[in-house]
């Protein structure tokens, strides 16, 4: 039988939360449709829309008790899931019995909390290892460990037999040849003894020129202790001189080599002690005032007058390499200039503020070279990394001196297993390496010590799937086999924290399949020594580079995503977040992610962004536009004062993350709490978000918030203008760290790399669309574009050909050896035929670096643009587009409520606001004008509100009548305070005026944190009450939040300014009881727990963060507080 759809039921909904610049806008309720699935989603959001937790299990400090306790408070405010990290960090152990990793008991924990977490309905992940990155246990066997290329260099005289031992390449676990040290957070720790392994590859034999070997030099200093054969015995952990710094500003030190002859110098290799605190690859950077040493290199016929060789290397670890333009010369000395103190700079995550300048300088390993050198080949060949290859050629000193890749000959065959070569080479000289392979000693980090071993090689498909198939197995035990619908459902990928690695056993085979060429007589480029001439060694390393990451994407990215989804459960996936952390390509290790994923910290100055977050962020929201995966999570709120933030000091940053993408919230951290008494366990970095806050119990309309506005931005399909090409040389947040696309303001854009525009990209009507419903106007070549490869040159030739407008310089060629040079010219040409402008088929180009004019020029006018009040004011918009309306989400960055007039490009369709902090709506007043609808938002300071478009209307403008104020009683002195039992404070005490707790002489009262609760009783005769309009309960100031209950009914919880409450419903004529619940942060009592002679804490926590000396937080109830009653005019 059909059924009959009951008639729809339409309801006013007021907006509840009004700024006081702005009433004018929102008098009139929305008119909203009761079976509105939308509308009602947006009420109450569904558990897809809700926020995530990242649970860390904190060095077996581990009990059911606290387990579930904390899932109870998750659920209760609203939290939709958890993940769940071991991590060790040396935290000490506050429970009766540690429960150490995968043990018995541990495992008993987990298995409950399975089952729990499934009868709760919160979605339950793990980190892909113990720890947070990356892949890796002690489970893991060195031969399925991270590796590097390790070799050895044997010189060989031609014309006779060369019979005898090649030199052993070091098996040092490290890396970089002898180097132990870690690279980006990552790599071994010194201290740590991990297993070695050492395994031959290649051998292979190079000619070099007669000048190319260079005599033994007499080797001096200007000072210290030297040890000459120690500069070159290839051991770059051993000090071979600490040179003294010079005591003047621009006074040098130095370490000179005499030839006694003139000999051609064409590189050199270094390795210090001091490292630079942030090197870019081209120009020294300054921290807190104090440059990082920089070094340069000087060349002299006398060794009395020096001139510049022009080869600089700022101070780096684990070692660099220079090129050299032939420069002739007897003496050569390496020279250190005391740099004058510049301007200090904020400190960056994970530096500690630097002290003074060193005293000596240590030189573990300078050797110069007369081969032909490839400038920075170590990060050229993957051992390292940089964001700006392509501004890193090597010089001309390769023309001449380089091997001939044709003259490479392989000698594998030749050399026994213990390395005894015989063999004849022709007259010459020759280099003779040896290649293999050794560990990195990456570990996985920071894992409970039971749980750390090494990781896995992300390069090798077997042993990615020995590591999770022996992973999830744990799993399943410790589970009882809840996994995949139920119980376990999730696995996250943390940022890379594991350091780079350049080989695995089968990469050369698999390059030769990704890039169709033979990599062995390139390989001494590897090395650094230059094969043919620069720039085809250059364009070799390229696809070295390129073979690492497409290996990375598909051996371990898209196999253990594939193994996931055979069990039911999906993968959520990070990158690089902030650094170039790895040799992948962030959007390729994003991509067959379920839930890309990305990161946020918290910022110093409120309302700022960090924009290498925030296009971290946007990486991962293109991959989901593109690729169709629609949610993009981010861990949120990382870094932070330690228990100091509270859900005002966050929401710019939250705000933040939702106008780069976001659509999930995965907060950083809430850290499993075993004991009662707070603040409790904490990670020590991240937000303190657990059961054991102050403001645990009123985090639910916080949570709310962040749900209903995630909800919003789920839905649809996300609106961008223009493609932005970032090349294919480095990820997003290298080439964009902390700039942007030169793409205009109120235009949105997507990042795109190569596959993308391969595989994803075609064209209609113009328009670049894909197969998952985006649609772009245009593609600009942004950073990163100086060098395309073939394949990318001939799928945007086509495009242009067919429609699409292409923006860019003219790259200057191809990247790749494997590319024909004539071909890659040939498109060029058609595509850049010269000139601003060009027609290429029924397409054009813009020979711009910017994106403006371009859009102009196609008549693309801004998707949203707004009247500045002031010169400062800042608001920014993300766009989502309904089957049946849009959606805009905007966001004022500044602390001042103010109204823009607000204009989008839309017309038709009827505006309305709708409020994610409370979940109701208002009209809104608009104009329609040339194709435009222009609306009058009204935003709270550091404000934010969603600007729905869906009602079909042919009325062109509508004004909304404004609002009129008036005080109705003010709530005066005395009040009665009652103070949170257990928290060192009185039971209760009288304030005569509302003040600041840190002014109490009362030191209990004055080092308080937690729950004051304000009571005070206020007379309401019925006139005053009035009988139309709103009564709010305004609280004036408030530190931090105040939960409000009315003749003994709950209000609600103001979070952020303006901190009121409507009362409308709960006051009566005559006598009102009002309770204001103001909560403060744990700083206060934390400090007065450090004060001397306290003898009995009221806190416990596993780190001090705060020292008696430590200025107090603002605390408590300020007021004034005021009944106000609005109403129409």
């Amino acid at each position: 039988m059909r059924k009959i759809a009951p008639a729809p039921v339409m309801i006013a909904v007021l907006w509840l939360s009004l700024p006081h610049s702005a009433k004018a806008q929102l008098a009139v309720p929305a008119q909203v449709n009761t079976s509105d699935k939308l509308y009602n989603d947006f009420v109450n959001p569904p558990d897809q829309a809700k926020p995530r937790v990242w649970w860390h299990w904190m060095n077996g400090n581990v009990t059911w008790e606290g387990a579930k306790a904390d899932m109870d408070w998750m659920h209760r405010v609203g939290i939709g899931g958890l993940q769940c990290f071991d991590a060790g960090q040396t935290t000490p152990q506050v429970v009766d019995v540690r429960l150490p990793y995968m043990t018995s008991g541990w495992k008993e924990v987990f298995r409950n909390t399975a089952a729990y977490a499934d009868k709760l309905g919160l979605e339950l992940g793990i980190a892909a290892s113990p720890g947070w990155s990356e892949t890796g246990g002690p489970w893991v066997t060195a031969k399925d460990a991270m590796k590097k290329m390790a070799w050895s260099v044997t010189p060989v005289k031609g014309g006779r037999l060369f019979t005898g031992i090649l030199a052993a390449p070091p098996d040092t676990t490290g890396v970089f040849q002898t180097s132990i040290a870690g690279g980006v957070l990552g790599g071994r720790a010194r201290g740590q003894n991990p297993p070695k392994l050492y395994v031959d590859q290649k051998v292979i034999a190079f000619r070099v020129p007669d000048d190319a070997i260079l005599p033994v030099p007499v080797i001096t200093a200007s000072g210290g202790i030297l040890n000459g054969t120690a500069l070159s015995d290839g051991d770059i952990e051993k000090t071979a001189i600490d040179l003294p710094a010079a005591t003047e500003i621009g006074g040098i030190s130095w370490i000179q080599f005499n030839y006694g002859q003139p000999v051609t110098l064409r590189g050199f290799s270094f390795s210090s002690t001091v490292g630079a605190a942030y090197y870019n690859g081209l120009e020294p950077s300054t921290r807190n005032g104090i440059p990082p040493t920089l070094f340069r290199m000087e060349a002299s016929n006398d060794g009395k007058t020096w001139r510049d060789t022009g080869a600089k290397v700022q101070t780096g670890s684990p070692a660099r390499t220079i090129s050299v333009d032939n420069v002739g010369a007897r003496y050569f000395r390496f020279v250190s200039v005391k740099q004058a103190p510049a301007p200090p700079q904020p400190v960056r995550r994970f530096e500690r503020p630097v002290g003074p300048p060193p005293m000596s300088i240590g030189i573990r390993e300078l050797v110069l070279r007369g081969e032909a050198t490839v400038h920075s080949f170590e990060e050229k060949a993957a051992f390292a990394n940089n964001s700006l290859y392509y501004q890193l050629p090597t010089g001309t000193s390769g023309t001449v001196a380089a091997a001939k890749a044709c003259e490479v000959i392989d000698l594998t065959s030749k050399m026994s297993p213990d390395g005894h070569l015989d063999w004849t080479p022709a007259v010459g000289n020759w280099l003779v390496l040896r290649i293999g392979y050794s560990l990195t000693g990456a570990m996985n980090h920071p894992a409970s010590p039971e749980a750390t071993g090494l990781e896995v090689d992300k390069l090798d498909s077997a042993a990615v799937r020995r590591y999770i198939d022996t992973y999830l197995s744990m799993y399943r035990d410790a589970s009882d086999g809840l996994m995949g619908q139920n119980g376990l459902r999730a696995i996250m990928f943390d940022s890379w924290e594991a350091s780079n690695t350049n080989w695995t056993p089968l990469i050369l085979d698999d390059f030769k399949r990704l890039r169709g060429y033979d990599a062995t007589p390139w390989l001494p480029a590897l090395a650094g020594y230059v094969v043919e001439s620069p720039e085809h060694s250059d364009a070799f390393l390229w696809d070295w580079r390129r073979t690492v990451q497409q290996l990375l994407k598909e051996n371990h990215y898209e196999l253990l995503t594939t193994i996931l989804h055979k069990l039911g459960m999906v993968r959520y996936g990070e990158a690089h977040e902030e650094l170039f952390s790895t040799m992948g390509d962030g959007m390729e290790m994003k991509q067959s992610a379920d839930v890309p994923m990305a990161a946020m910290w918290q910022v110093n100055k409120p309302g700022d962004i960090e924009g290498v977050y925030f296009n971290d962020i946007q990486e991962s929201s293109s991959v989901a536009h593109i690729y169709g995966q629609n949610i993009v999570a981010t861990e949120s709120f990382t870094g932070g004062p330690a228990y100091g933030t509270v859900p005002w000091d966050l929401k710019p940053t939250a705000d933040a993350i939702m106008l780069a993408g976001c659509n999930r919230f995965v907060i950083h951290t809430s850290t499993h709490q075993p004991i009662t008494k707070g603040p409790g366990m904490t990670l020590g970095v991240g937000q303190y978000f657990t059961r054991n806050e102050t403001w645990a119990e009123q985090a639910k309309p916080w949570v709310d918030y962040l749900t209903r506005s995630s909800f919003m931005l789920q839905q649809g399909q996300g609106v961008s203008d223009v493609a932005v090409f970032y090349g294919e040389a480095a990820p997003v947040i290298s080439n964009y760290r902390n700039i942007y696309p030169a793409v205009p303001t109120g235009y949105r854009y997507d990042y795109v790399n190569a596959d993308v525009i391969l595989n994803m990209l075609s064209v209609s009507d113009g328009k670049l669309v894909t197969a998952t419903g985006m649609s772009y106007s245009a593609i600009f070549f942004g950073n990163g574009t100086e060098r395309v490869s073939l394949p990318v040159l001939k799928k945007v030739l086509e495009m242009v050909r067919g429609g699409a407008i292409l923006i860019g310089a003219r790259p200057v060629g191809s990247p790749s050896l494997a590319d024909d040079p004539a071909e890659v010219k040939a498109i060029l040409d058609t595509l850049w035929p010269g000139g601003a402008t060009a027609n290429v088929g029924k397409g054009r180009i813009f020979a711009a670096t910017d994106t403006e004019d371009a859009l102009k020029a196609i008549k693309l006018s801004p998707d949203f643009s707004y009247t500045k009040p002031m010169s400062d004011s800042h608001v920014m918009f993300i766009h989502r587009r309904l089957s049946n309306g849009d959606v805009y989400f905007l966001s004022n960055r500044i602390d001042r409520a103010e109204t823009v007039e607000a204009s989008f490009r839309i017309t038709g369709l009827k505006p309305e606001l709708w409020d994610p902090a409370t979940g109701l709506t208002a009209q809104a007043s608009y104009k329609f004008d040339g194709g435009r609808t222009t609306v009058t938002v009204p935003l709270d300071r550091f404000g934010s509100v969603f600007v729905i478009f869906r009602e079909r209307t042919t009325t062109s403008n509508q004004v909304i009548p404004s609002l009129k104020s008036q005080t109705v009683a003010e709530l005066s002195g005395p009040w009665k305070v009652a103070f949170q039992p257990n928290r060192g404070a009185p039971a209760s005490a009288t304030f005569d005026n509302l003040t600041d707790f840190r002014d109490n002489s009362d030191p209990g009262i004055r080092y308080f944190s937690g729950v004051a609760t304000y009571t005070k009783e206020v007379q309401l005769p019925a006139q005053k009450l009035g009988a139309t309009g709103h009564l709010w309960l305004d609280l004036g100031l408030v530190n931090n939040l105040a939960e409000v209950w009315v003749n003994g009914k709950l209000a609600g919880t103001a979070w952020k300014p303006p901190y009121r409450v409507n009362i409308t419903d709960l006051v009566t004529k005559g006598s009102n009881k009002v309770e204001i619940k103001s909560v403060n942060t744990w700083v206060n009592r934390l400090i007065g727990d450090a004060q001397p002679g306290v003898t009995e804490k009221v806190t416990l926590t596993t780190r001090a963060f705060y020292k008696a000396d430590f200025p107090l937080k603002a605390s408590g109830l300020m007021g004034p507080v005021k009944v106000i009653r609005e109403t129409n005019k």
